[in-house]
């Protein structure tokens, strides 16, 4: 008997990815010391979601999807402050963050689905421990700070992918380096662009978040009709301000489309990754993407969200 397998489009150098068969994210409260009870404020930070949703956390709590622990800074892993720094936030936590004693990590798993549960209920239990202890935010599959409002509040809402997903830049010999950071909490291999020129660096990171909302999408729809073993796409993908927009969960604007060629990085590179390159015109359609209007070299969510007339950052 065959593998159980969804196509999407067959072709040569197909982009063949395996559905896993949990998925996990993970998020950190930076504290100033040692809490008295952790336990205790495990249980507050639940029962700050009343009826149905608490019951609902605990009910992870006790199958073992749920689990807060605490360690000291001595053993968190290290994350270059620089990265936080790109995503603006507050000088306070940051200072915050780097003279922390101890952390708490939120771990929250589940099988592959969409919504992703597993990432409501780690948001749900971290934002609410951030406010009971009290603590900074971590994001760390995406790393970055996170407002503990903003973050319960998201629990609430509609997923984005713009909330769980970033895409960072470094600049080396040969251009810039583009990737994404936050995939792999959905089962996905990051995405990475090479050698980027300085002056298409800025669109190609937003249409990396798009192409990263098409990624999950074509994912994610190919597992609710059923595929158990492995999601096969084509490996040229024509990508659009439509998907950026979706990312952003905001009405789309004015804008061209962009084709990219897709192919697996070395396999025992780390983390997964997909290598995302040019095709013919990539130049040119990427100078329109955004329909003449110009980007910055490096945005925050704040600010592509103001490119497509929404001030709320969400």
């Amino acid at each position: 008997m065959s593998r159980p397998r969804a196509t999407i489009v067959g072709m040569t150098d197909d982009i063949t990815l395996p559905v896993v068969p949990t998925v996990s994210t993970t998020y950190a409260v930076a504290l100033s010391g040692l809490p008295a009870d952790l336990d205790g404020a495990v249980t507050s930070a639940l029962m700050a979601y009343h009826g149905e949703g608490a019951r609902a956390l605990l009910d992870r709590v006790s199958q073992g999807l749920l689990d807060a622990r605490m360690i000291t800074a001595e053993t968190f892993p290290r994350i270059p402050v620089e990265l936080l720094e790109q995503h603006g936030p507050d000088p306070a936590s940051i200072a915050a963050f780097r003279t922390a004693s101890h952390f708490v990590v939120v771990t929250s798993k589940d099988e592959p689905r969409w919504p992703p549960v597993h990432e409501v209920a780690g948001r749900a239990l971290a934002s609410a421990l951030a406010f009971v202890l009290p603590g900074v935010l971590v994001d760390l599959r995406a790393p970055k700070l996170l407002d503990a409002r903003d973050t319960a509040a998201s629990t609430l809402a509609e997923p984005r992918l713009a909330d769980y997903v970033t895409v960072g830049q470094s600049r080396r010999p040969g251009g810039q380096w583009l990737f994404s950071l936050g995939l792999d909490r959905f089962g996905l291999p990051e995405l990475q662009s090479l050698d980027v020129p300085l002056a298409e660096a800025a669109a190609t990171q937003q249409l990396l978040l798009g192409l990263a909302e098409r990624l999950r999408a074509l994912y994610y729809d190919a597992i609710s009709f059923g595929a158990t073993e492995e999601v096969v796409l084509p490996p040229l993908l024509t990508m659009s301000v439509d998907d950026i927009a979706a990312a952003l969960a905001v009405p789309t604007r004015p804008g061209g489309t962009v084709m990219v060629r897709l192919r697996h990085a070395d396999p025992d590179s780390r983390p997964r990754s997909l290598i995302v390159e040019p095709t013919a015109g990539y130049a040119a359609a990427v100078a329109t993407l955004f329909d003449g209007v110009p980007v910055q070299l490096r945005m925050t969510s704040q600010q592509l969200l103001q490119l497509f007339g929404s001030g709320s950052a969400g």
